[in-house]
């Protein structure tokens, strides 16, 4: 995601002519496409490679209508006559007019900024979710930023700063004393009238006395705690660019800093299947794109198809899995998973094409030696529903547990139907819920002393085969088919409709549980 400041900063880098209308700087962009007048787009540098002044005339009205959450890119091989660009005045979103003699050269430079931005982007995202320190961030803004960036605590104490850059331009001699900022400029800034207001800006902003900065602050429940700081460069577009690649950081700080309330953690990174199965559980959003990636470091692909497991203790009074010690041999043992803790649980994830025919076999081995039971989702292929397959575990192993305590491990789909019951029952009783037909036919059978209650399910049953529900009744088919028209007279149920049948099953089932 970048806006018109990034553009901007690009094209002068590369030496292109360019000017830009209806700037507006708080209108981010994600995706890079060609115009297409057939093609409804948000949030798109929308690219359109002119030729003619009459290309521009042909598709006037369609242009002039791209919604503001765009950002329009005309490509012109040379200066056209500024009538052929009259109907940029009635546009409604930013409009950057570049002069370029190969339009597929400048084409690939603009799909290399935002791949270059989309990488950054999800490495700050992965960096926000592990256990690195704030150096690790910084890193990742060399290959962006030609000018060093410093971050420092409220105490004037450097958590981390572009090491290089800064050491080539003399900065860390200057400004650095002992891995703070020096005394003297320290000093200097406190005696600044006005210093201490700064911290509560939000936004990103120039503060100047003999130095001249650009800064943002980092803010836990309205405190000032720590600010993120570049030199003014004294070019607009540099500037510009800069403030806002400083509040992208600010953003990614301010998250990570709210979650972890430190900005000293020296932990490395958990593996990053880990991290994203603990994230993923945790409730917070991962995107597909950050999944690839860390599968890949497995050589697995998201279509391989997965299920989640995890394991419970077989005994009470140890609630402790020891998931330090067990995970590391889950997956030494087993390959093609991979295993986590995860708020006392140990859960493991399962690659269904790598995996191997004795797996349910060792499975049973290993939980029986370790003293576990295991819950076992069914397959699934999209990620953002992983916290379902876990609830789908969970289940199969309450349920299993409860219905057939020899076993070891259980399957999901195994008692699909009975977790269906209870969803069912959770908020009301059968009696509540199941068909008024069968709660009708109990009370007539006591008052009555007949069994219609018996003979409807007797029917369905045998799937609605008269003959073989009259044999297990013993009773005449006659009088059995007697029986049926009396209750379908009783109660006004229809048979031959699916769902009155598929209701009666359900009911029967439900009321059996009771």
């Amino acid at each position: 995601m970048l806006n018109i400041d990034v553009i901007r900063y690009f094209l002068k880098k590369y030496q292109y002519t360019f000017s830009v209308d209806h700037y507006d700087p708080l209108i981010d962009v994600d995706k890079i496409r060609h115009f297409d007048d057939t093609e409804s787009l948000t949030r798109s540098l929308i690219i359109y490679e002119c030729g003619l002044p009459s290309d521009i005339a042909a598709h006037r009205q369609k242009l002039s209508a791209i919604p503001e959450t765009n950002i329009v890119l005309f490509a012109i091989p040379a200066v056209q006559d500024t009538e052929s660009f009259s109907c940029i005045e009635s546009f409604s979103c930013p409009v950057i007019t570049v002069v370029s003699d190969d339009s597929a050269k400048l084409c690939n430079k603009l799909h290399e900024i935002f791949e270059c931005f989309s990488q950054w982007e999800q490495q700050m995202e992965i960096f926000n979710l592990a256990g690195k320190n704030y150096q690790a961030l910084l890193d990742l803004c060399d290959p962006i930023l030609d000018e060093p960036v410093s971050f420092a605590d409220k105490n004037f104490t450097y958590i981390a700063y572009s090491r290089e850059m800064s050491e080539k331009r003399g900065y860390i001699h200057k400004y650095v004393d002992q891995g703070r900022l020096s005394m003297e400029i320290a000093a200097q800034l406190m005696s600044t009238p006005g210093f201490e207001a700064l911290e509560r800006e939000t936004g990103v902003f120039e503060f100047e006395d003999d130095y001249h900065f650009i800064a943002k602050n980092i803010h836990r429940e309205d405190r000032f705690e720590a600010r993120l700081l570049m030199i003014f460069a004294d070019e607009p577009l540099i500037d510009a660019y800069h403030k806002y690649i400083l509040k992208r950081l600010g953003d990614c700080i301010t998250k990570k800093y709210e979650r972890e309330g430190t900005f000293y953690l020296e932990e490395e990174a958990a593996h990053r299947i880990h991290l994203l199965m603990q994230t993923s559980l945790d409730g917070q959003p991962v995107s597909d794109a950050l999944w690839t990636q860390a599968l890949k470091e497995k050589s697995w692909m998201i279509s391989d198809g997965y299920t989640l497991m995890i394991f419970k203790p077989t005994y009470r009074l140890e609630k402790n899995l020891h998931s330090g010690y067990l995970c590391p041999q889950i997956e030494n043992m087993w390959p093609y998973t991979a295993a986590a803790p995860w708020h006392e649980k140990t859960i493991v994830l399962i690659n269904q094409k790598h995996i191997d025919k004795n797996f349910e076999q060792s499975l049973t081995y290993f939980v029986r030696d370790n003293l576990l039971t295991a819950g076992i989702s069914r397959r699934f292929y999209d990620f953002s529903k992983i916290r379902y397959a876990y609830i789908q575990a969970e289940a199969a192993a309450a349920i299993g547990t409860e219905k057939e305590p020899h076993l070891w491990h259980y399957f999901f789909d195994d008692y699909a139907v009975t977790y269906l019951k209870q969803q069912c029952m959770q908020q009301m009783p059968a009696e509540c819920i199941c068909h008024p037909a069968l709660i009708q036919l109990q009370a007539y059978d006591k008052k009555k002393q007949t069994c219609y209650f018996e003979s409807l399910k007797l029917f369905i049953e045998t799937q609605y085969n008269m003959s073989a529900a009259a044999d297990l009744a013993y009773v005449h088919r006659t009088t059995f088919i007697k029986r049926m028209e009396k209750i379908e007279k009783m109660t006004g149920i229809e048979l031959t409709d699916w769902n009155t049948r598929m209701y009666l099953m359900l009911s029967y089932s439900l009321m059996n549980e009771v």
